[in-house]
């Protein structure tokens, strides 16, 4: 028990949350980054699958297309993770619209995961097999990292939380 007066300590699923969510974070940073490094062949491997699907489709608007699409998906993995990172710090400081924060960028690191997983698909050879499937890993880590702060134990924590005068 907590005595009167002092702050309760932090549930160690909340640490358990946030180690998730560095792996997730960590994961999607590997992605990125091995998709820019890799970015030329990536990125000629996208445009030949969708230029084979859309033939009628100039190939320079195709690969001008596809150049949209990565950065796009770059810029929204990095957002997210930036999001995350503040989402994190702000449920270990026992603020709980840190938690809600990291719901919604958990729904949306699963449908991006899955977006990025899907149009990648035809890259799967080029940027090797483990880094393929890093945005699912993402996908499902941001989800587990997510629910684990909907335990009672965490609501409880976050709810008798003191507040801040300043």
């Amino acid at each position: 028990m907590t005595e009167p007066g002092r702050p309760s300590p932090r549930p160690r699923i909340v640490d358990a949350s946030a180690i998730i969510w560095l792996v997730a974070g960590a994961a999607f940073v590997v992605t990125v980054l091995w998709t820019a490094i890799c970015y030329p062949d990536v990125r000629d491997e996208l445009t030949d699958s969708f230029a084979a699907d859309h033939p009628a489709i100039d190939r320079s608007d195709v690969a001008a297309t596809v150049d949209l699409i990565m950065i796009g998906n770059g810029l929204a993995a990095l957002s997210l993770i930036a999001v995350a990172a503040v989402g994190v710090l702000r449920v270990r400081r026992r603020i709980s619209s840190g938690r809600t924060m990291l719901t919604v960028v958990a729904a949306l690191e699963v449908v991006v995961g899955i977006q990025f997983w899907l149009v990648s698909e035809p890259t799967h050879r080029v940027v090797v097999a483990v880094v393929s499937v890093l945005p699912l890993v993402t996908a499902g880590c941001a989800a587990i990292g997510s629910a684990l702060l909907y335990a009672p134990r965490v609501r409880t924590w976050l709810r008798t939380a003191p507040t801040n005068s300043a």
